[in-house]
């Protein structure tokens, strides 16, 4: 059974979309009060072409999939908005010999979780934007069996995912011997 992952899940799209709108207003407000007079058309015109523009794009990009996982395999595919899909790295499940999941972000703001997938010279790295992060992470540790994690991976998973361990029994096995 394959399953496929788009690129950006459904709520950061509309997350995305509310925020810009959300900003928008209040540029257009703070222009409004401190100017003591109505901005240029071009003012709403650019942000709402570039918003639409935006959402084009994450719309056409989850048209095709991402990330495809199935029994023997899993496959990343790069980003092409109107070409034929291409894969990236394609890792088999026995070679993965390291997950890494870890914070990200800009400087010391750390915002998102970085899903890497290693063996030997290809990586497959995921973030937690793409739909279904949690099954992704699910089906990523139930397969990669002979897979070794670091510290950090295992703080992250007790903290935030401990679902997980009440969904996969492995898992929590394992899991106890981490700490």
């Amino acid at each position: 059974m394959t399953k496929d992952y788009r690129r950006t899940s459904f709520s950061e799209i509309v997350k995305g979309e509310l925020l810009g709108l959300v900003f928008g207003f209040l540029g257009a407000l703070l222009v409004t009060i401190l100017e003591k007079e109505s901005p240029s058309s071009l003012f709403y015109i650019i942000p709402s072409v570039l918003g639409i523009s935006s959402l084009v794009v994450d719309l056409v990009g989850n048209l095709k999939p991402f990330i495809r996982i199935d029994q023997e395999k899993i496959v990343k595919y790069k980003f092409r908005l109107l070409k034929k899909e291409t894969v990236a790295v394609s890792l088999p499940w026995q070679k993965i010999k390291e997950v890494d999941l870890n914070f990200v972000g800009f400087g010391f703001i750390k915002y998102k979780f970085r899903l890497s997938l290693k063996s030997g010279d290809q990586c497959l790295t995921a973030e937690n934007t793409i739909s279904d992060f949690k099954d992704l992470l699910r089906e990523v540790f139930s397969r990669a069996t002979s897979a070794s994690s670091n510290k950090e991976t295992k703080q992250i998973i007790n903290r935030y995912f401990e679902e997980l361990l009440r969904l996969i029994p492995s898992l929590s096995l394992k899991n106890r011997l981490w700490i």
